[in-house]
């Protein structure tokens, strides 16, 4: 989760625009995609095997394959996953310093929405 949200600070940045709900709903739109690709392709899997749940007397093979399926293949791609997002390039200094530009480019923003909201709003009515 907080990998998303240093990819959603660093769009703020870029963009300028904070994105925050979007970069949320397309994280659980891809987990529940994995949960619906990752459950068939397993059974698929257990089905090429020759795995049955309803008998007791499965082969070694149907057997090793169901350990295969649910033991070998998860780890893999978790350690595949691991592997690239040791490439993943914004660490704690970088996030820092993208923490720091956006808060800076918000106090500006706010001071200019003060000074043109107080150069916007009559003074006085009063003759000079």
């Amino acid at each position: 989760m907080a990998i998303v949200s240093d990819i959603a600070d660093y769009d703020a940045m870029k963009s300028g625009q904070n994105r925050n709900g979007s970069y949320y709903a397309l994280r659980l739109l891809i987990v529940k995609a994995t949960f619906a690709i990752g459950g068939s392709v397993g059974l698929y899997m257990l089905a090429a095997v020759g795995f049955d749940p309803k008998t007791h007397l499965n082969s070694e093979f149907a057997r090793h394959g169901l350990l295969f399926t649910l033991v070998a293949v998860p780890n893999l791609l978790f350690l595949g996953a691991g592997l690239i997002l040791l490439r993943f390039p914004i660490d704690a200094r970088r996030h820092a310093i993208i923490r720091r530009w956006i808060d800076r480019r918000t106090a500006r923003a706010a001071i200019s929405g003060a000074a043109t909201a107080a150069g916007s709003s009559p003074r006085s009515s009063a003759p000079a």
